[in-house]
């Protein structure tokens, strides 16, 4: 009896501390970020030291972005170059809010202009996965950037971290 008391706890822990982000088979990761060191920010514009904050979520590290914003202009900018291959791809991301709830806008911009948006509303004081399945596709060696703009008219800030940009097959979505 405590054997079996004690196996049907460990699978409880075991699936309570599974990712929620990272459950979806199709997918792999071809860029992560967590922001741990200043060499992070190498192919990142629009941020400078200051943006690092000692706050971070579960396996993050110790450190996040702080993105903030109070216009349209794009805040960060991750600029990508040369991926191996035709393909879609989405953005996973853990974020918390500072400020009242606030929407970041990410978008992905190929290099002949074309752009698609997706939203993550980050509405959280805690930290949280977010994710959606908006696909972004990128040709074969192709450039492309992907923006992250907070606030808009009234200034905002979130914390973002564990910032990923995963491989979809479209055909299992």
């Amino acid at each position: 009896m405590k054997k079996i008391t004690f196996i049907f706890i460990l699978l409880i822990v075991v699936i309570a501390c599974e990712d929620p982000v990272n459950q979806t088979s199709p997918i792999y990761t071809v860029y992560y970020n967590s922001f741990e060191e200043n060499t992070d920010t190498a192919n990142i514009e629009g941020i400078t030291l200051e943006n690092f904050v000692f706050d971070a979520p579960p396996l993050g590290g110790y450190r996040s972005l702080r993105v903030s914003g109070g216009d349209t202009r794009p805040t960060v900018s991750f600029t990508f170059e040369n991926m191996n291959k035709e393909a879609y791809y989405k953005v996973k991301l853990w974020g918390k809010i500072l400020d009242s709830n606030q929407t970041a806008q990410v978008e992905f911009i190929n290099s002949d202009s074309s752009t698609v948006r997706t939203l993550f509303n980050i509405n959280e004081r805690y930290w949280s996965p977010y994710r959606n399945d908006t696909l972004f596709y990128v040709k074969p060696n192709e450039k492309f950037r992907i923006n992250v703009n907070v606030g808009g008219i009234i200034p905002a800030s979130v914390l973002i971290d564990r910032f990923e940009i995963v491989y979809a097959d479209p055909s299992l979505f």
